[in-house]
């Protein structure tokens, strides 16, 4: 137990007077690499070793540095004061802590090292997540990590199967992803798939997106999957056949009550990234995520001979239809107001089939959505 064990710890103090930083060093301190100030936040570098996590205190004196605000784990050598700038005058302490002696700062019954793992899931800092069940599983966030068998995952998504319909009446079948947190509004993404396919190509991504934090639905284009209508009712290059679906999910999203309906996001694949483009074009989401999309089909499912398309990330491979794809890409990148971002992979992968060549790509598209939703 930790209160039985000696607790190895070592501590450095910084002092921020107005926009100087000045550090006090003791005989058992870290040494501060880089204090740097980004708007209202302070930002402390530090050397960081694996096997221990360290912990940002704060305080208005030198003598009570006691205000823990900001946690990191193993080799993260960066902690931040969100609100440093907005004080006259503020001490800090880095505490490095042995994993194995990890505290509960919160003191919500789960040890910091736990919820340091699930970042976006449980916050070591907030004792009011421990009694809720993010993933809606049945069980809370506490009984999850504190599972005497072994720790389950507090964020794997469970999937709610909703349907809605089109302005045309079809029946559009979904997968709705709602974590249970304490913000009253969250972003939300809506994931298309590719033609031929179903929404559940998106499955692995979109839990990816729900332990962020964020609402999201992934649903089958008409004729797809459990929507209504046959495969030709897409028309892939029709403006008024599956862009239809497009408007009415984000409609669905923006009618439940937790959704920030100015912060939606469209990722897709094929004609999936067709669609996210023409969303990001006319359907006012905020950002976009398009791969392996086809400029002339864009034009046509918008209808329309001119677009201004705005924070998009462009994602193709280099060999994908003799590179036709990439040119593509790199036609709307250039037609993409920032922010914007343009990606060729390797290989010859279509759509979601990139992700077969370089599995990191999910992970820089869920990037793009923390930068720019």
């Amino acid at each position: 137990m930790i209160g039985q064990r000696r607790i190895r710890h070592y501590t450095l103090l910084a002092v921020l007077h107005f926009a100087f930083i000045h550090s006090a060093f003791g005989d058992d301190v870290l040494r501060i690499v880089e204090v740097s100030v980004d708007g209202s936040q302070v930002r402390l570098t530090y050397p960081a070793e694996e096997g221990y996590y360290y912990v940002l205190d704060r305080g208005d004196t030198v003598e009570v540095i006691a205000e823990a605000i900001d946690l990191a784990k193993d080799s993260n050598t960066e902690l931040t004061d969100r609100e440093g700038t907005e004080r006259k005058q503020a001490y800090y302490r880095v505490r490095k802590i042995a994993t194995e002696d990890s505290l509960d700062i919160d003191g919500d019954g789960i040890k910091d090292v736990d919820e340091l793992d699930y970042p976006g899931v449980v916050d070591p800092l907030e004792p009011r997540d421990a009694d809720l069940d993010f993933d809606n599983d049945g069980k809370t966030n506490k009984q999850e990590l504190n599972n005497p068998s072994g720790a389950t995952d507090p964020g794997d998504a469970v999937f709610e199967n909703v349907a809605f319909k089109t302005a045309d009446d079809f029946n559009i079948a979904a997968s709705l992803g709602v974590p249970t947190t304490l913000n009253p509004s969250m972003p939300a993404v809506i994931f298309i798939h590719q033609g031929g396919a179903t929404r559940r190509e998106w499955q692995s991504v979109a839990k990816q997106a729900f332990r962020e934090g964020w609402v999201t639905l992934a649903y089958d284009i008409r004729g797809h999957g459990a929507s209504s209508g046959r495969w030709t009712n897409a028309w892939y290059d029709d403006p008024d056949n599956a862009p239809e679906d497009v408007k009415a999910a984000i409609k669905y999203v923006k009618g439940l009550t937790n959704v920030e309906g100015d912060r939606i996001a469209v990722v897709g694949a094929s004609v999936g990234g067709n669609l996210a483009c023409v969303a990001s074009a006319l359907y006012e989401v905020k950002t976009a995520v398009a791969i392996s999309h086809k400029t002339s089909a864009v034009f046509n499912l918008a209808g329309e001979d001119s677009l201004q398309f705005r924070s998009i990330y462009h994602l193709a491979a280099e060999g994908d239809q003799s590179g036709q794809r990439k040119r593509w890409a790199t036609e709307l990148f250039e037609q993409t107001s920032e922010p914007k971002k343009l990606e060729i992979t390797k290989g010859s992968g279509h759509g979601v089939a990139i992700f077969n060549t370089d599995r990191t790509v999910p992970d820089r598209i869920v990037q793009w959505l923390r930068d720019t939703l």
